[in-house]
C-alpha cells in the first residue's frame, strides 16, 4: 500500500509502505562515494560524522534525515569510508606494533626502560608505554616493500562469480564456497610474506604464493592449505613435490599468522611464526626460474577473512632464531641476538641491549626487527581507527568536530587527532547490544544506501517533518526531511511461486502449516510444523476453511469452491477472491480436529508414484477425519 503523507496524519492506518518524492539535488548528493554506517544488527545508512562534543556516543547525519541520528557504540559495527583510486603510502623510518593489532609508522627518538618517544607525519611526536610496544620493524619509507596491505579489494580480480568477496576495515572477506580472489604483485624471485587468516569454524581455504594467471602456475604455486584437520605447507611441480604440516586446524582457533620466505629460483619456502620461530620448510623445484608473482586466496567452504597481507624483498638468508618468547634483535644479516633492549641513543643511532650481566650495542642501521616482552592484557577500549596509510590505533573516544576524531590510547601519553578524511575505517570494540524491539510499530526504514530498522514516534519539534523515525539502537529519534525518496515497509510481499516439476505438483504442497491436519502433512513432506495464526475473525464471520499459500501466509475463509483452475472463496482478510492451484499448499477443511503422527511405512508409500501414474500424475492428497488417505486430482469441490 502506498500513502501520500501530510503533516499531522495519524500513523496508526499505514500498514504495508509509504514513499514519496525526491528532489534532484537529492538524488546527486546520494550516488555521490559517502561513508556508511553499519549496525550491529546488520542495518547500515549513508551519511557523515558530524560533531560530538564529549564523543560518548557517535552523531550521523544521513541525507535521509533533517537532523542527526544518535548512536551509543554498542550499537555500532563499523564505519566504512570512501577509498581513494590511489592510497597514501606510510613514511618513517620504523613500523610499531602495539598490543591489540595498533599499528603506526615514525622516527624512534628515544627509548628507556619506561617510554619511548617517536615522531610520526601524521600524529606529531608521541610518548609511548613501552610494555605496549610488541614489534618495531625496519620500514625506511616502504624502501624495501611490494605491498603493503590488503587496503580493500580495489586491485584484486575476483575469480568466477562476481561480488562473492567484500571488504571490511580493509580486509577481504568472503563466506561464498568456492570463491577465489587473484592479484598480480610481480614478486621478487626472493621475497618474504608476512600473511595473517582468520575464519569461524572449521577452516577450508588455500592460499596460493607465486601464482600466475594461467593453469601451469597453479600447479607450480607455493600453497598453505587446509588438508582435512590438518594445516599445511605444499607445493608440487612437474619434477618434484613436497609438503608439511603446519600444525592442527584445531589448534589454531580461528586465526593463522605467519612469515614466510620464498625463493622461486630454488623451489624453497620457510615458514616462521611472526616471533621468528621456525615452522617448517619444503624444497620442490622446477630446474628453472618461475616468472609469476601472484597472490590467489581460494575459500573451499565455511568462510576466511585475509587480514594481513606484506610483501617485501629478501635477500635469501634464512633467519636465525632465538629460544622461546623472549625480546630479541633481528638484524638485517639475519643473526638474533636476544635480550634487554635497554634504551636506545638517538645521536649515536645504537640500541643498548643486556643479557643477564652483558652489555652490547647494535646501529640502528643493522635492525630489522626488534620483538619486545609486552604486557599480557589491555584494558577494553571503544573503537579502532584504520586510516588509508595503513595506520591503526584503538582507544576512546574523547570529541568528534567537523574534521577530525580526537582518541585516547591508554598506552600513549597524548591524545590522538586522527583526520577524517584519512579515515578508511572506524571499527567498535564495544560488546554488540541486544536489539531492542520499538516501542511502536516495527517497521523498516528503506532509502538509497539506507536500511534501518525501527519505528515511527510522534513529532516535538515544530520544523520536523510529519515523519520522525527511530531506528533500533539510536539513543534518540530523527525527523525524515521532507523531500526525500524513502519507503517504509511493515511487511515484505510474499515471493513469487517457483516454477514446479510434474513430481512436485504430484506431492501436496505444504509449508508454514497449522496445528492439525496441516501440522501432520508437514512432518509428512518435511515441513516445520510451525506456522502464523490466523488473524481473529470478525463477529458473525466464523472461519470455516483455512488457505495454507506458497508464500507462508494462511487465510481463513467462510467458503471455498475448487474447479480445475483454482479455489474461489471468500475471506475478511483480503479483497481477493480466487488463488490459483499453483499458489496454493493445503485447503484444510477441518482446522479444529486435531491429526496424530503419520507411520515412516506410510509416509513412504504416500510418496511414492506408481509408474502406471507417471503419465497422470495425482496433484492432491485428501485426509479423510478418520486418518484414512486418498490421492487423485481434484476436479471440483462445491
Amino acid at each position: 500500500m502506498t500513502a501520500v503523507l501530510r503533516r499531522g496524519i495519524g500513523i496508526a492506518g499505514i500498514v504495508w509502505a509509504m514513499a514519496w518524492m525526491v528532489s534532484a539535488a537529492d538524488v546527486a548528493e546520494t550516488k555521490a562515494a559517502m561513508p556508511v554506517l553499519h549496525l550491529s544488527n546488520r542495518d547500515f545508512v549513508a551519511g557523515q560524522l558530524v560533531e560530538s562534543p564529549d564523543g560518548r556516543e557517535l552523531r550521523w547525519q544521513s541525507p535521509v534525515f533533517a537532523a542527526p541520528v544518535h548512536y551509543a557504540y554498542e550499537a555500532i559495527n563499523a564505519v566504512h569510508f570512501p577509498v581513494p583510486p590511489q592510497m597514501p603510502a606510510a613514511t618513517g623510518d620504523s613500523r610499531f606494533e602495539l598490543l591489540g593489532g595498533d599499528e603506526f609508522f615514525g622516527k624512534l627518538v628515544a627509548l628507556d626502560d619506561k617510554f619511548a618517544r617517536i615522531e610520526t607525519s601524521e600524529l606529531g611526536e608521541l610518548e609511548l608505554d613501552r610494555t605496549w610496544l610488541s614489534r618495531m620493524s625496519r620500514w625506511r619509507n616502504g624502501a624495501d616493500l611490494v605491498y603493503f596491505g590488503p587496503t580493500g579489494l580495489n586491485g584484486w580480480k575476483e575469480l568466477g562469480e562476481p561480488k562473492r568477496w567484500r571488504e571490511e576495515a580493509g580486509h577481504l572477506l568472503t563466506q561464498s564456497p568456492g570463491a577465489a580472489v587473484y592479484r598480480d604483485f610481480n614478486a621478487p624471485t626472493k621475497a618474504r610474506y608476512e600473511v595473517e587468516l582468520s575464519w569461524n569454524g572449521k577452516p577450508d581455504f588455500e592460499l596460493s604464493l607465486g601464482m600466475g594467471p594461467d593453469a601451469v602456475s597453479t600447479l607450480r604455486a607455493f600453497h598453505i592449505a587446509v588438508w582435512d584437520d590438518d594445516i599445511v605447507a605444499a607445493r608440487e611441480t612437474e619434477r618434484e613435490a613436497d609438503v608439511a604440516s603446519l600444525m592442527k586446524a584445531k589448534d589454531a582457533a580461528g586465526h593463522l599468522h605467519l612469515v614466510i620466505y620464498i625463493d622461486r629460483q630454488d623451489g624453497r619456502m620457510l615458514i616462521y611464526s611472526p616471533m621468528n620461530e621456525p615452522i617448517a620448510e619444503i624444497v620442490a623445484g622446477t630446474g628453472k626460474a618461475d616468472l609469476y608473482g601472484g597472490v590467489q586466496l581460494t575459500n573451499k567452504t565455511g568462510d576466511i577473512r585475509l587480514k594481513r597481507l606484506h610483501i617485501a624483498r629478501w635477500d635469501g638468508t634464512p633467519p636465525k632464531s632465538a629460544e622461546g618468547n623472549k625480546a630479541r634483535v633481528l638484524s638485517t644479516s639475519g643473526a638474533v641476538t636476544a635480550g634487554l633492549i635497554r634504551q636506545y641513543d638517538a645521536e649515536r643511532r645504537e640500541f643498548v641491549i643486556t643479557s643477564g650481566e652483558i652489555e652490547r650495542t647494535l646501529a640502528a642501521d643493522e635492525v630489522q626487527d626488534i620483538y619486545f616482552t609486552p604486557q599480557e592484557t589491555t584494558p577494553d577500549r571503544a573503537v579502532k581507527l584504520v586510516a588509508l596509510s595503513g595506520l591503526s590505533l584503538s582507544g576512546d573516544v574523547i570529541k568528534v568536530d567537523g574534521n577530525a576524531i580526537v582518541l585516547k590510547h591508554p598506552g600513549i601519553r597524548q591524545p590522538l587527532k586522527v583526520p577524517v578524511k584519512s579515515l578508511q575505517t572506524l571499527i567498535s570494540l564495544r560488546t554488540p547490544m541486544t536489539p531492542v524491539p520499538p516501542s511502536g510499530r516495527a517497521g523498516r526504514l528503506e532509502a538509497t544506501g539506507t536500511v534501518l530498522n525501527g519505528s515511527l514516534v510522534d513529532a516535538k519539534e515544530a520544523d520536523a517533518s510529519c515523519l520522525v523515525w527511530l531506528p533500533m539502537g539510536a539513543t534518540q529519534a530523527a525527523p525524515l526531511r521532507r523531500d526525500v525518496a524513502a519507503k517504509i515497509v511493515y511487511r515484505d510481499p510474499p515471493p513469487p511461486p517457483k516454477p514446479q516439476t510434474n513430481r512436485q505438483q504430484a506431492q501436496v504442497r505444504v509449508v508454514q502449516p497449522a496445528p492439525g491436519f496441516v501440522n501432520q502433512l508437514a512432518n509428512l513432506f518435511g515441513g516445520s510444523g510451525q506456522a502464523a495464526a490466523p488473524a481473529p475473525q470478525p463477529a458473525g464471520t466464523p472461519a470455516a476453511y483455512l488457505l495454507h499459500l506458497r508464500s507462508g501466509d494462511t487465510v481463513p475463509c467462510s467458503a471455498a469452491r475448487i474447479d480445475e483452475s483454482g479455489v474461489t472463496y471468500k475471506s475478511h482478510v483480503s479483497d481477493a477472491t480466487f488463488i490459483p492451484h499453483e499458489q496454493l499448499k493445503v485447503l484444510e477443511l477441518q482446522p479444529k480436529i486435531a491429526a496424530g503422527q503419520i507411520a515412516k511405512t506410510k509416509k513412504e508409500r504416500l510418496l511414492t508414484l506408481p509408474r502406471m501414474q507417471r503419465d497422470s500424475p495425482p496433484t492432491q492428497l485428501l485426509r479423510s477425519t478418520d486418518g484414512d488417505y486418498l490421492r487423485g486430482r481434484v476436479v471440483s469441490m462445491d
